[in-house]
Parts: C-alpha cells; structure tokens; sequence
C-alpha cells in the first residue's frame, strides 16, 4: 500500500519535485519495516523482551522521543514511546506504549505491549546471568487518504503538477487495522565488577506470528517477522571510566540494519573527589559515537544525575538521501528514572 501513495511534493521547482518523490518512494518501502532507535539502549523492552525488570533496582520508568526528516517534508516523522518495568525476584514485568506518526500524511502506528521476563541462570556467584522473555499486545495502524496524492492525481494541465479534485483511482477497504502482536527474546549478561571486560548479549524475534495487515483486502499480506541480535562488552579502563562497545543487526524480510559504534561513561563525581550527603557519587558524564551501515553517523551525549539518565543523540544523515536532507537526519531524546534498591539481578544500568 505504501509504495502506491504519492506524499504530496512543494514548491514549483521541477528538480526539487523530482528529488522529493524519490525520496519519498524510498521512504514507502522503508515505511513498511518497524521503527528503529538510535539509542537502542536506552529502551530495553523495545530491544529484547528478556530485559524486562532485568537490572538492580526497584522499578525503572523511561521515555523515549525521535524526530527525523525535518529537512525534506512540512512535518517531521515523529516517534514517542513510554515503558515502565520491575524486578520481582526471579521475574521481571512492565509494559511499553509506542506511538509512530509519518509525516503531514497522518500514517500512525500505535504499538502497546505486556512484557515479561524470568533469570533462567543459577551461578552460585551471581556473575553470569542469562534470561528469557516473551511480549503480548497489538499494533494498531491507520492513515487518512484524504492527506495524500496519488498517481491518477496528476494533471498535464498548466505545466503538470498534482491536484485533489481529481479521482485517487485506489480502493481501500478500510484506513485501520488491529494487528495481534506476540515477541521473544533471549539475552546473557556478565554482572562482575571485578574484571575489566563484562560481555553481554541477546537474540529477539518480532511479529512470531506474522499478522495479516493490509488496507486493500490482499489475503497474502503478512507483517514480516523482524529478527534481532544485539550485543557488546564493558570495558573497565579504570575505576572511573568505562568503554562500552555495542553491536546490533536486525534483518525484517529483506532490509538489514547493522549498527556499531562505543559509548563513554566517565563518573565525574567519583573522579573529582565530590560526595552528595548521602556519601554516594552521582554524576556520571556519557559520550559516544556510532555508524549506522549506509546511513548514519551518530553522536551521543548525556549524564546521569541522581538516578536520572539523560541522553540526546543526533543523526548525521550519510546515505543516497544527503543530497535532499543536506545531511540532517534524526534528533533523538531518552529519559530513564530508576528507584535504586540493592538486589542481586542481572545489571544492565550504567555501572
């Protein structure tokens, strides 16, 4: 369906024209493939459903806010996500809300899950920690018609150009549909602190069922499944300063995203001697840098202050697209809370 719909071009200018409906096309057939964070990790349900309550502490609630493509279309396509998880024992349990708008052309995908997770590991020392998850919810997706143009909508007349008085020559069924959603996951992570090197890691696969979704009536029409492999190892330079490789590669039917790049945290506090009254360090600097393969350079920023981690990242646009985007590609912010509380479960926060 989305490779039929014409985004609606500006301007008079023929090349600008020409240069936009490519891009858009492109976009139609990226638009198929699920949303994607260039901090990955800093929504871990969205990541791997074994992640789930899977970290020290009591609860964790986080926020997550991306806008991309403001240099090529009147509105930017924006996606919000809110998730909220909690140890309890062996478990974890949490929920996330995903919500994902396409520009002025009003295509909205909503996605809500319940999310849930169990330590399958028994290390006597509590170093090694390997858990498995699952997610159950729904996907709902809808778009307006009336807000875009189509192919029969262009007109020769007075030097050709698109207009909504003619017929859109498309049959829709229906402008909504409610997909059924189930997701698993599996991931290891080494929580000992005594090392320099903790590696950690994880499998997930998206859409095991591959609902049918479609506007048009096509009984074929299935939501690819979406497979995930995410990974990377902590280095520990010294007691102040950590290095944090980091891998992930998803494939959905046949688009591929490879993502590498390396986070810095620096714990400011600890370094400069400075202590809260409570005789804890708290502040701790992050910085980093990735390349999204034939896409994007990323650049990370952020601290953790009291609890709170902050983040912004910015994609610096390297694909065939530059030549539209002027490089501009996507602002991206996170927030996490966490309530501390000592426990001995698989750490996955910023040590």
């Amino acid at each position: 369906m989305t490779e039929n719909i014409k985004y609606r071009t500006y301007g008079s200018n023929l090349i600008m024209g020409i240069r936009l409906c490519v891009w858009m096309m492109l976009c139609g057939q990226l638009s198929a493939q699920d949303a994607h964070l260039s901090q990955f990790s800093s929504s871990p349900m969205y990541l791997n459903a074994s992640l789930t309550g899977m970290y020290s502490g009591n609860y964790r609630a986080y926020l997550n806010y991306r806008t991309q493509w403001a240099a090529v279309g009147s509105k930017p396509w924006e996606t919000f996500a809110v998730s909220y998880d909690r140890p309890y024992k062996r478990y974890g349990f949490g929920a996330f809300a995903m919500n994902n708008r396409a520009g002025a052309g009003g295509f909205n995908v909503l996605n809500f899950m319940l999310s849930g997770a169990y330590e399958i590991t028994d290390d006597p020392k509590m170093y090694n920690h390997m858990s498995v998850g699952l997610q159950l919810g729904f996907i709902h997706k809808y778009f307006n018609p009336d807000k875009y143009l189509f192919d029969n909508q262009y007109s020769l007349a007075n030097g050709g150009g698109f207009t909504n008085t003619l017929p859109i020559g498309e049959t829709f069924n229906n402008t909504t549909v409610f997909l059924p959603e189930a997701n698993i996951g599996v991931s290891y992570y080494n929580s000992n602190k005594m090392q320099k090197y903790s590696p950690y890691g994880g499998f997930s696969l998206f859409h095991i069922t591959a609902p049918k979704e479609t506007f048009l009536g096509l009984e074929d029409n299935r939501l690819p499944r979406r497979f995930l492999a995410h990974g990377g190892m902590k280095y520990r330079v010294d007691e102040n300063w950590t290095l944090d490789p980091n891998f992930l590669f998803m494939r959905q039917k046949n688009v591929n995203e490879i993502h590498f790049g390396v986070l810095s945290y620096y714990n400011w506090t600890k370094a400069n001697s400075i202590r809260n009254k409570y005789g804890q360090t708290e502040t701790i600097l992050i910085s980093g840098l990735a390349y999204r393969n034939q896409d994007a350079v990323l650049i990370h920023l952020g601290l953790v202050h009291q609890g709170i981690q902050y983040r912004v990242s910015y994609d610096i646009n390297t694909s065939s697209l530059n030549t539209v985007s002027n490089y501009r590609g996507g602002f991206e912010l996170s927030i996490i809370y966490m309530s501390p509380k000592l426990r001995q479960m698989p750490s996955l926060e910023i040590d």
